[in-house]
């Protein structure tokens, strides 16, 4: 469990957001039109504490993933700031290569693809090893490192001279959570790292991360489109819409106290997909006079009032429960 206090937060974001722009050049070129762009994340703020594990939450396009790639610098943002241990994230990719590295050992990432992570051509003593070559932490105990590591994700020793061909998808993310831990980070961003796997394995890798949490005082980001496992794994999560913060709360008041229309509507997803139960009613359909500058579900939410033309304030509803949402209080 995590700690508690503002001198135990470890990573804080303030106003990060992202824009992309839709290559069609030629089709703007002909109706004489500037490229359209995608807001994929939108003044977020949040913060993780250390030992804590802060679910993101969200259907497919929310930009769960480009806040991971965002944070990792594989993307840049556009505006806004990262602070992890109050050391500048984003100034450090910029600072150049030393400080950059410098940055990235603190701050490791698990890949959703435990196929596609890994280079196929290399030994899991190179891809292990790779890391720390990388940081100029290789040596003469690197070995007895890697070995260790290996025994924390439940791999023996003799794994190392193998491919990754040679290993099941459970065993292949195994191998990427080692190489992700060998670096010994403060945070780890778990990107749908278990959304690939059998329900058997993706408990099985929930549990090492567990582990691994409380073993390591790690802090974690665990992002995932699926309710169930979010809600099993963290201490807080966040939900995102559009690249919108719609509603923060403790994991164990997701089912009971969700207030935004966009977590009731994911939560009745949820349920429909694993009970197999009858649709309560007709998806929304979007409204085309909805204001693109106010409410960001105002398009397809049920609840959807004159107000909600205006972007919503932040309203908190108890210690811990962030909503922004005008109709909040509206059953």
């Amino acid at each position: 469990m995590a700690e508690t206090g503002k001198n135990n937060i470890l990573l804080e974001v303030q106003g990060l957001s992202k824009k992309f722009i839709i290559d069609n050049s030629l089709i703007s070129w002909f109706k004489k039109e500037p490229p359209e762009q995608i807001q994929a994340l939108d003044k977020l703020n949040f913060r993780v504490e250390r030992g804590e594990t802060l679910g993101v939450l969200g259907e497919s396009g929310s930009g769960k993933s480009t806040l991971a790639r965002v944070l990792m610098g594989i993307y840049k943002a556009d505006s806004g700031e990262a602070k992890l241990g109050g050391s500048d994230i984003f100034q450090a990719y910029s600072d150049g290569q030393m400080a950059r590295l410098q940055m990235l050992r603190r701050l490791q990432m698990i890949f959703q693809d435990p196929y596609g992570s890994l280079d196929p051509r290399m030994t899991v003593r190179q891809i292990v090893a790779e890391p720390l070559k990388i940081h100029g932490l290789y040596g003469s105990e690197s070995e007895q490192l890697m070995v260790k590591t290996l025994a924390e994700v439940g791999l023996s020793a003799d794994c190392l001279e193998r491919y990754p061909a040679e290993f099941s998808g459970g065993q292949r993310q195994r191998i990427g959570i080692c190489r992700a831990m060998v670096l010994n980070p403060e945070l780890i961003i778990a990107d749908e790292a278990v959304s690939a796997l059998d329900v058997s394995v993706q408990a099985q890798i929930l549990e090492l991360l567990c582990h691994l949490r409380s073993e390591r005082r790690l802090s974690m980001i665990f992002i995932s489109h699926d309710v169930a496992v979010v809600r099993q794994i963290s201490d807080r999560i966040i939900l995102l819409y559009r690249g919108n913060l719609v509603e923060e709360l403790p994991a164990d008041c997701l089912l009971r106290d969700a207030a935004h229309p966009y977590t009731a509507d994911l939560l009745a997803s949820a349920r429909f997909l694993r009970e197999g139960a009858e649709a309560a009613g007709e998806v929304p359909q979007a409204k085309k006079e909805a204001n693109p500058d106010g409410c960001c579900y105002q398009r397809v939410c049920k609840k959807v009032h004159e107000r909600c033309r205006e972007r919503p304030p932040v309203v908190e509803l108890h210690p811990g429960h962030q909503v922004w949402c005008w109709m909040h209080h509206s059953k």
